[in-house]
């Protein structure tokens, strides 16, 4: 009889809850240390016909290691409709591993990708990137507030933040903590704030380096990044995200895993949809945004459709600027799907093969 493991995993204990296709059996609770040697002396004392756990940020090495032993693994996402908790009384982490494993007896969980090792690490490293890059910006800004409070100039633009306006300009208001005097304790900032920039930015040109290091011999990289006005920032994070091209069926899955999928309303004869769901990762929204933004100066396709959505309403630009981001992202999963890069007969044909490409590229 097929045997189901369920399991709540926590960052220092993990719940396990066994169950069977019998919905008359009992289930089987047991809390374990959450580490991989664990994890695999426990596999191999159940060997469940199935593994299931949430999708977190443990589940990539446990579902690595249920690959190697040969079990069979089913990830369910936190944030679908059937995974979720509603008005109880009680919720536990034996309760969530029972649920679970009921879900996936009754067949009521679509299992998540799970990209490769080596993709993790991938996506972690541009996901990192953006995250430093927050940092700088924020930092930046708390240096113009803090010269500002104080009737200081900075210059505009990026030259404020070059090596030399940094070293020659700003180093000279800049002092330690220990050589100020009541009065200048700001300077005192300054300094704390320059060195964490500093850092910060050298932080991220050693990232940057190594993503340009694994994304040369990527084609992947080099077929969305044929797409005029997508550049390499761009086309690493829409890689990162759609991993396998082949995983989505059609456009209107891709722009749904997004975020960039209308919200649909239907009671009765109402039928309406509303704005995007904003459901799936934030950084691929906010690059595909930045990447619309450019490219509607330099790709006349993108601009049509922008012009057109738009309508010559100013009140229209947030709209026509996401069907541009939808579009773009639908048009590279087509392009990495079919393996080839861009031209704009070749675009036409994919919108042709594809009719669900054309309309989830419409606002």
């Amino acid at each position: 009889m097929k045997t189901i493991l369920a399991l709540d995993l926590g960052k220092f204990k993990t719940v396990s809850c066994l169950l069977t296709e019998d919905h008359a059996s009992i289930p089987v609770f047991k809390t374990i240390m959450t580490n991989p040697k664990t994890f695999e002396q426990f596999l191999l004392d159940v060997k469940p016909s199935l593994l299931v756990l949430e999708a977190c940020g443990l589940s990539g090495w446990v579902v690595d290691l249920a690959r190697k032993l040969g079990v069979e693994v089913l990830v369910a996402h936190p944030g679908g409709e059937a995974w979720q908790w509603g008005k109880v009384k009680r919720k536990t982490d034996k309760d969530d591993a029972l649920k679970l494993a009921q879900m996936a007896r009754n067949n009521e969980i679509d299992s998540v990708h799970v990209p490769s090792p080596e993709h993790r690490q991938f996506q972690q490293l541009v996901r990192y990137r953006k995250k430093l890059q927050s940092q700088a910006i924020a930092t930046q800004n708390a240096i113009r507030s803090n010269l500002m409070t104080q009737g200081e100039e900075c210059a505009a633009g990026k030259i404020a933040w070059s090596k030399s306006y940094i070293e020659n300009d700003l180093g000279k208001l800049r002092k330690s903590f220990e050589e100020c005097t009541a009065s200048e304790y700001w300077r005192g900032t300054l300094d704390v704030q320059l060195t964490h920039l500093v850092a910060t930015l050298k932080l991220m040109r050693g990232i940057e380096k190594q993503l340009a290091f694994i994304s040369k011999p990527d084609p992947r990289i080099e077929i969305v990044q044929s797409i005029p006005g997508v550049g390499v920032v761009g086309s690493q994070v829409i890689v990162a995200h759609i991993d396998d091209a082949k995983r989505f069926k059609s456009a209107r899955k891709v722009s749904s895993y997004a975020g960039l999928a209308p919200k649909k309303w239907q009671s009765g004869k109402m039928d309406r949809q509303n704005r995007i769901s904003r459901r799936g990762p934030r950084l691929l929204r906010s690059v595909l945004t930045e990447v619309a933004w450019c490219a509607i100066r330099f790709n006349p396709h993108f601009k049509a459709l922008y012009d057109r959505v738009r309508g010559g309403s100013k009140s229209r630009k947030k709209q026509a600027i996401i069907a541009v981001a939808r579009k773009i992202l639908v048009t590279a999963w087509a392009m990495l799907r079919d393996g080839k890069n861009w031209s704009p007969p070749q675009a036409k044909l994919m919108v042709q093969a594809d009719p669900k490409l054309a309309s989830a590229s419409t606002a």
